[in-house]
């Protein structure tokens, strides 16, 4: 999120999500995820789709990798 390449982007229209984190999570957990990530990223109309893998080694961790496509203008 503090990357300086991904901080100046344009909001996008398209978003996919991986969300990778250990049994501990909740489902609140997981949608404050996608809504901080809309925030910053989405545009007005964004198409978000998102999946949850469960790794029991990330205790207390989350890791996210997305796909941002289809900026607005």
């Amino acid at each position: 999120m503090n990357s300086p390449f991904i901080k100046n982007l344009p909001k996008a229209r398209k978003i996919l999500l991986s969300i990778t984190a250990g049994p501990d999570i909740r489902l609140t957990d997981l949608r404050e995820v996608t809504m901080i990530i809309n925030e910053k990223f989405g545009a007005d109309q964004t198409n978000m789709l998102w999946g949850y893998i469960m790794d029991v080694e990330l205790e207390d961790k989350i890791e996210v990798e997305m796909l941002i496509t289809d900026f607005s203008k």
